[in-house]
């Protein structure tokens, strides 16, 4: 049986069960688009040695989860170091050990396939050959996401610049301040 509270046309997977409210923010959201204009700059990053380092600019993903307090960095094995940015419910547990977690939290690993299948919806399937007219081995460049060997994910700090911040409850990062 599938529970998910959404108010837009979002793809769960098979058997998925889901009791939080996904919404869909437009160009008119003020605080989304503040953060939207820090976050997706051109940014460095390297996963094994600074050589090897490359150059993308984070998408901000237009859907929310949850009360989307908190901002979630999810890479893949195959675009890895560059990743996509999501606002999560900011009680969700993320994985990382942390006493102050309740045991009834939410866990990450809950919401990835779901929240990866949306970023696919969003921004393209990135894997070899999706496209009729694509080779075998010919891909969609990021942000088309590519997801078949893993996913992996991270807190991300708030940027105060985007509107009044707090600890989070749980983890060593910032959210945004409850309206």
């Amino acid at each position: 049986m599938t529970r998910i509270n959404i108010l837009i046309d979002v793809h769960p997977p098979e058997d998925f069960e889901l009791d939080i409210a996904v919404r869909q923010v437009d160009h008119s959201d003020d605080r989304h688009e503040k953060l939207r204009s820090i976050v997706s700059m051109p940014t460095e990053a390297y996963l094994w040695i600074p050589e090897d380092a490359i150059t993308f600019t984070p998408p901000l993903s237009d859907l929310v989860y949850g009360d989307g307090r908190a901002l979630l960095a999810i890479t893949t094995t195959h675009d890895r170091p560059a990743f996509w940015l999501v606002r999560i419910d900011s009680r969700w547990d993320i994985g990382r050990p942390s006493m102050r977690v309740p045991a009834d939290a939410p866990h990450m690993s809950e919401f990835i396939d779901f929240i990866v299948a949306n970023l696919e919806s969003e921004f393209g399937n990135g894997a070899p050959g999706h496209h009729d007219d694509q080779e075998e081995d010919e891909r969609d460049p990021y942000p088309a996401i590519w997801d078949q060997d893993g996913v992996s994910w991270s807190w991300h700090d708030w940027p105060v610049e985007a509107g009044p911040v707090e600890p989070h409850p749980y983890w060593p990062y910032t959210t945004i301040a409850a309206q």
